[in-house]
C-alpha cells in the first residue's frame, strides 16, 4: 500500500510537470510564429536592398515594434499578460525593437545570447538578478541561410507563473512546490526557509519520479518525515520538486491500525456487495415480472383492438343486414300492394266474367233455337234448354251422346252425316 501512495503521488507530481511543459510548449509556439511574420523580414529585405536606417530601415523598425507591442498586449492569462518583453536583437546583440518601442540610437542588448543556440531552436533560460527571477525564450532568426538576429521574450514571471502554480498547488496543501534550474531554486508561490536548500541540493540529481523519503528540520528544532519526487518538465531545462509531509501521502495511523480499518472497510464493502447483490436481484425479479405485466398488458390491449374490431364488423354486418331486411320490406309491402291490387283487379275480372257468363247463359238458354257446342270429333261440350226440350233428352243423357253418330236427319244418314262432318272439319260449309 505504501508503495501504491508513493507511486500516485509520482503520478501527480508527473501531471504537473506535464502541465507546465504544455505551457512552455505554446511558448516556443509563439515565437515561431513572430519568426515567420512579414515585418521582421521586411526588415531584412530592405537592408539587402542597401536601404539605411534615415531612408527606409526606421520605418522597417516601427513595423517591427507595432507586431510586437500587439503581440504582448493579445497574449493573456486570466487577464494578466504572459510577456513582460518581447525584443528582436541582430546578430551583433543591438537591439532593433521591442513591445516598448524603437531605440533612436544603437542599445547593446544585455543578456547573454549563448553562442551554441541553433537555428530553429527556441531555449529556454533562467536568470537571477538582484533577487529577480527571469524566465527567458531565445529563438534565433535566419534569412537567406544565415543567422541574422534573435528574438528574445521575457515571461512575466511575476504575475503569470504563481497562477501556473496555485493552479497545481492547491491552497491549503501542506508542502512545497517550487522549480529548480541549475543552482537556482525558484517558488513563485511561497518562500523557502533557508534549511530547505541543502536538502533540496541533496536530491536534485535524484532519478524523476522516485519518491524519497526524507527528514526535515523544523524551526522548533524538532524534524518532520517528508516525501520529495523530481519530475522533469518537458521542453525545458527546469525540474518541478514537490515536497508535502509523510502524512499528507501515508497518513498518520499506525500500520496495525490501518490493516484493522482496511479489514473493517472491506467486509463493509463485501457485506455492501452483498447487500447491492440481493437489491440488484430483486430488481431483476421486479424487472421481469414488470416486463411480464407490461406484455400481458399489451396481449390485453391486442385482444381489445380485436375485440373492438370485430364488434366494429358486426355492427356494419348487422347495419348492412338491417338495410337489406328495409329493403325486403319494402319489397314484400310493395309485392304485397301489387298482388292484392292484381287480386282485386281479377275479383273484379271474376265477378265480370261471372255476371256476363250468367247474362250469355240467360240468353244461351232463353233461345228458341237448340244450341250444341261440340269440338271437332263430335263430342258435345255444353248445350242450352232448347235443345233438351226439342230431343226429349236430360242433360246427362245428351253428353253421352255424339253429334257425329247419334244426330241425324231424315234426309241425312249416319253414313252421309260423316262425311259431310268430315268435309266440315276440312274447312267447307255444308248444311245439315
Amino acid at each position: 500500500m505504501r508503495q501504491v501512495s508513493f507511486d500516485q503521488f509520482g503520478e501527480y507530481s508527473a501531471q504537473e510537470a506535464a502541465t507546465l511543459g504544455h505551457f512552455f510548449s505554446e511558448r516556443r509556439n509563439d515565437l515561431d510564429d513572430l519568426s515567420t511574420s512579414r515585418e521582421i523580414r521586411a526588415y531584412f529585405e530592405n537592408k539587402s536592398l542597401g536601404m539605411s536606417k534615415q531612408y527606409g530601415l526606421w520605418a522597417s523598425q516601427v513595423g517591427m515594434f507595432e507586431l510586437l507591442a500587439y503581440f504582448v498586449a493579445k497574449k493573456q492569462l486570466t487577464g494578466k499578460r504572459i510577456y513582460q518583453r518581447i525584443a528582436f536583437v541582430d546578430q551583433a546583440g543591438d537591439l532593433l525593437a521591442d513591445n516598448w518601442g524603437v531605440p533612436e540610437d544603437s542599445l547593446n542588448c544585455t543578456v547573454v545570447i549563448p553562442p551554441d543556440l541553433k537555428p530553429e531552436e527556441v531555449r529556454i533560460l533562467l536568470e537571477e538578478k538582484e533577487g529577480v527571477i527571469n524566465i527567458i525564450l531565445m529563438c534565433p532568426y535566419a534569412y537567406k541561410g544565415d543567422r541574422v538576429g534573435t528574438l528574445l521574450a521575457w515571461l512575466n514571471t511575476e504575475e503569470i507563473m504563481p497562477i501556473l502554480m496555485e493552479d497545481l498547488w492547491k491552497p491549503g496543501e501542506k508542502g512545497f512546490c517550487f522549480l529548480v534550474y541549475e543552482n537556482i531554486v525558484y517558488s513563485p508561490l511561497q518562500a523557502l526557509p533557508p534549511r530547505l536548500l541543502p536538502l533540496i541540493n541533496s536530491c536534485s540529481s535524484s532519478d524523476p519520479g522516485e519518491v524519497l523519503w526524507r527528514s526535515f528540520p523544523l524551526e522548533s528544532g524538532d524534524t518532520a518525515e517528508v516525501l520529495l519526487v523530481r519530475s522533469l518538465v518537458k521542453g525545458t531545462p527546469f525540474s518541478l520538486f514537490n515536497m508535502v509531509r509523510k502524512e499528507q501521502v501515508l497518513g498518520s495511523m499506525a500500520p496495525w491500525k490501518l490493516l484493522l480499518y482496511t479489514v473493517l472497510l472491506a467486509l463493509l464493502l463485501l457485506g455492501g456487495g452483498v447487500i447491492i447483490l440481493r437489491i440488484s436481484a430483486r430488481n431483476l425479479i421486479l424487472n421481469v415480472r414488470v416486463d411480464e405485466a407490461v406484455k400481458h398488458t399489451q396481449r390485453i390491449e391486442e385482444k381489445n383492438r380485436q375485440l373492438e374490431a370485430e364488434i366494429g364488423a358486426r355492427k356494419m354486418a348487422e347495419e348492412a343486414l338491417r338495410k337489406v331486411n328495409d329493403e325486403l320490406e319494402a319489397r314484400v309491402v310493395a309485392r304485397t300492394s301489387a298482388l292484392e291490387d292484381r287480386t282485386l283487379a281479377l275479383s273484379h275480372e271474376v265477378t265480370e266474367r261471372r255476371e256476363a257468363e250468367a247474362g250469355m247463359r240467360l240468353i244461351f238458354n232463353s233461345t228458341h233455337d237448340a244450341i250444341i257446342i261440340h269440338n271437332v270429333q263430335g263430342k258435345i261440350l255444353d248445350i242450352n234448354q232448347r235443345m233438351l226440350d226439342l230431343y226429349q233428352v236430360s242433360r246427362s243423357e245428351a253428353f253421352i251422346l255424339s253429334f257425329v253418330d247419334d244426330f241425324s236427319a231424315p234426309g241425312n244418314t249416319v253414313e252421309e252425316c260423316l262425311a259431310m262432318w268430315q268435309r266440315v272439319v276440312d274447312g267447307e260449309k255444308a248444311p245439315f
